[in-house]
C-alpha cells in the first residue's frame, strides 16, 4: 500500500514570548495510507495540529522529511496544489453565497469559471447534499451545512490529501455523525486519503482505518493502530473497542 503522507524523524520547535525553545515534535515518524482514512489521536497540546500545518507547508520542519504523495515538502513547495488544508474554522467568506464560496479559489488563480468547472461544481453540490442552498449565504446555515460546503469546495478543486484539524468539534451529535457519514462516502467515491486530527475516541473508531496515537511528549516512531473492522457505533462491540483503546492510550501517555 503506497503512502500518501510520510513523516520521518520530523523534529520542531517555537520559541516562547520569554525566548525559551519548546520542542513540540522531535524526530516524529508515522505514515498516513493512500485511500485510508489515518486519524491523529492525542490530547491537546501535543502537536497534532502541528503536524497538519508542517505538511501542507504552514511550518517547516527544523530536521526530517514530510513526503507527500511522493513528492518531498520541501521541494520550493511543489506540493502544495496536492493538499487541502481544511482548519477547525471555515473560511467561507460572509458576502458570498454558497455556490460562490464553492467558486471563489478558481477566482483567486485567475481562472475564469469555465464549463468543466460548472459541471465539477453541480457535482459537488449533489455529492455534499447543497443543490438547494446553492444560492443561500453563510450566515443562513448550520455548523453541519457549512462543513459541507468547505468539502464541497475542496471536491471542486480535485484535491486528494485532505488534512482535517478536527473538522466536527463544534457540531451538535447528530450534525457530527451525518457529516462522519459524508466522509466516508466521499473517501470511497472520490478516491480521497484523509489524515485526521482528533482527540475524541469515538470519532476515531468510526472514521479511521488507522489510528496514530500521540502521546503529551511526543518522541520518535509514534505507535499505530490498525482497524481492520469498524465496529458500528454504540454497539456492545464498540463500547469494548472503546474501552481497550483508552486503555491503550492511558499506557502510552
Amino acid at each position: 500500500m503506497s503512502e500518501a503522507v510520510l513523516f520521518s524523524e520530523v523534529t520542531k520547535s517555537f520559541v516562547r514570548s520569554d525566548g525559551s525553545v519548546h520542542a513540540v515534535l522531535s524526530e516524529i515518524s508515522f505514515y498516513a495510507a493512500a485511500g485510508e482514512v489515518t486519524c491523529i489521536l492525542g490530547p491537546s497540546g501535543c502537536g497534532k495540529t502541528t503536524l497538519l500545518r508542517l505538511a501542507c507547508g504552514l511550518h517547516k520542519a527544523e530536521s526530517g522529511r514530510i513526503i507527500i504523495d511522493g513528492a518531498d515538502s520541501g521541494d520550493n513547495g511543489k506540493t502544495a496544489s496536492n493538499v487541502a488544508y481544511i482548519p477547525q474554522q471555515n473560511t467561507l467568506l460572509p458576502w458570498l453565497s454558497i455556490e460562490n464560496n464553492i467558486l471563489e479559489p478558481i477566482r483567486l488563480r485567475g481562472e475564469e469559471i469555465r464549463p468543466q468547472y460548472i459541471d465539477r461544481l453541480e457535482l459537488a453540490l449533489h455529492e455534499t447534499g447543497l443543490s438547494e442552498y446553492r444560492r443561500n449565504f453563510p450566515y443562513q446555515c448550520s455548523g453541519g451545512m457549512l462543513q459541507r460546503v468547505v468539502f464541497a469546495r475542496q471536491l471542486l478543486s480535485d484535491t486528494k490529501i485532505w488534512l482535517l484539524d478536527e473538522p466536527f468539534t463544534s457540531l451538535d451529535h447528530m450534525a457530527r455523525g451525518e457529516l462522519q457519514k459524508l466522509l466516508l462516502r466521499l473517501v470511497k467515491a472520490e478516491g480521497l486519503s484523509i489524515l485526521l486530527v482528533t482527540h475524541d475516541i469515538s470519532e476515531a473508531l468510526v472514521l479511521a482505518d488507522r489510528i496514530v496515537v500521540m502521546p503529551k511528549s511526543a518522541r520518535g516512531s509514534l505507535h499505530t493502530i490498525s482497524i481492520n473492522e469498524k465496529p458500528r457505533p454504540e454497539t456492545a462491540e464498540f463500547i469494548s473497542y472503546s474501552r481497550q483503546l483508552r486503555r491503550q492510550l492511558s499506557e502510552l501517555q
